[in-house]
């Protein structure tokens, strides 16, 4: 109503200003007062501003609100096993004050297939960045090349880069997850199952099962060798982490299976 009241008095004054002797001259100074009146007026009138969008609350009731059968997907024993992991971390972080997405966007826009597809594809960098680690080192000591997903029990090709005129190698399965690993913890819980052991088993060469925690982009090491029992493997002790330590072990050991053994054949039928 302020600014109402204010233009028309102002359109008011400028009309009669155009009535009085000099009315041009009168109707410019007019003018120019009524665009400053209003300028004040305008400023100093009380508007209604818009509204910011409001936050809704992100208790433990609009948690349970937001976990659904259709925001899961997939109700059997591994994605229940993968929301389980997801929800102990959540709150963890939460806990941390760490959260910066609420778990609703998390779980609605990106469904536990693609979830998994997402710790998956890091855990393979993760372990490339860890193979390759020298902080402490001259050089790496190992190559890694990763195969791809159509070899059924391999993930990573490795070379040992120490030794001359000698490419010796083992093979590596990465198993990524992203369940919480306390620093109490003594061991990091993964998802090998009996015919991944059974598939290592059968290469004639140094494998390993590379366990990477995600989160953290930790990673550890599992043995599998013609003595390993024919189960599944889900656990792998936080000592065999993949420090440097541990590194120059893993080389020493595949080191000296290959020298130890025969790597080339001798004969063949198409000399």
């Amino acid at each position: 109503m302020c600014l109402v009241n204010c233009a028309a008095q102002l359109h008011a004054e400028a009309g009669a200003a155009r009535l009085r002797p000099g009315s041009r001259a009168a109707c410019v100074i007019a003018s120019a007062a009524a665009s400053r009146r209003l300028q004040f007026a305008t400023r100093f009138c009380k508007r209604h501003r818009r509204q910011p969008p409001r936050r809704f609350g992100f208790g433990t009731r609009a948690l349970a609100a937001q976990l659904s059968v259709r925001s899961v997907g997939q109700t059997n024993e591994n994605a229940l096993d993968t929301l389980t992991c997801e929800l102990r971390r959540y709150f963890v972080l939460r806990s941390q004050g760490a959260i910066a997405l609420s778990l609703r966007h998390r779980l609605t826009v990106m469904t536990l297939p693609e979830l998994r597809d997402v710790t998956g594809f890091r855990g393979e960098r993760i372990v490339e960045l860890c193979l390759t680690e020298y902080s402490s080192l001259a050089a790496p000591l190992f190559r890694p090349g990763f195969l791809g997903d159509k070899w059924p029990a391999i993930d990573f090709y490795v070379e040992l880069t120490t030794v001359p005129e000698k490419r010796l190698y083992f093979f590596g399965q990465a198993k990524a997850t992203s369940c919480v690993l306390s620093d109490d913890a003594d061991a990091l819980h993964i998802s090998a199952d009996r015919d991944d052991v059974e598939r290592l088993m059968e290469i004639p060469a140094p494998t390993y099962i590379l366990g990477v925690h995600e989160p953290s982009k930790r990673v550890f090491v599992r043995a599998v060798h013609s003595l390993t029992p024919k189960k599944a493997i889900t656990r792998i002790p936080v000592a065999y982490e993949l420090n440097i330590a541990n590194l120059v072990r893993l080389h020493d050991e595949v080191r000296a299976y290959w020298l130890s053994a025969a790597s080339k054949p001798t004969t063949s039928v198409f000399e």
